[in-house]
């Protein structure tokens, strides 16, 4: 996860942004280290499930230039 997740800030935000990610991420696993196994999984769930805005909004915004190409074809 880590790796796509640097992939996606080196495109979105730039070069000098991927170290502040890789900060961030370590603060993370150290974090989940010492966490009740419990809590790291509800944590976990919690993230996954907010995956579903940025991936909402994307298919809001593309939904008009899909119906403009399926009405081409």
């Amino acid at each position: 996860w880590y790796f796509f997740g640097e992939m996606n800030v080196r495109t979105l935000f730039g070069e000098r942004a991927v170290r502040i990610y890789g900060a961030i991420a370590v603060g993370f696993v150290l974090a989940g280290s010492v966490l009740k196994v419990d809590l790291v999984w509800n944590l976990s769930d919690l993230c996954n499930g907010l995956m579903v805005i940025p991936n909402l909004l994307a298919i809001l915004a593309l939904s008009g230039m899909v119906v403009k190409i399926s009405r081409e074809k």
